[in-house]
C-alpha cells in the first residue's frame, strides 16, 4: 500500500489517495463494512473502538 497524495482542507479535513494491490482491496473493503456495522450496532464512535482495542492490546502485554 502506498500513499500517493494527501489534499488538507480548509475545513480541517483531507483526501488521501491510496494505491493498494487488490489483495489489499480483498482485506480492507470487509473489514471496514464490519467496523462500520459494529459502529451502528454498538453505537460507538471509530475513536472508542480504538481506544478499546489498544486498551486489550496494552492488558495482553501486561500479563493482566
Amino acid at each position: 500500500m502506498e500513499i500517493i497524495s494527501v489534499e488538507e482542507h480548509e475545513d480541517g479535513g483531507a483526501t488521501y489517495t491510496f494505491d493498494i494491490s487488490q489483495e489489499e482491496k480483498d482485506l480492507l473493503v470487509p473489514s471496514g463494512i464490519q467496523l462500520a456495522l459494529l459502529c451502528g450496532i454498538t453505537g460507538l464512535t471509530y475513536n472508542a473502538i480504538v481506544k478499546i482495542c489498544m486498551d486489550y492490546i496494552g492488558e495482553d502485554t501486561d500479563g493482566k
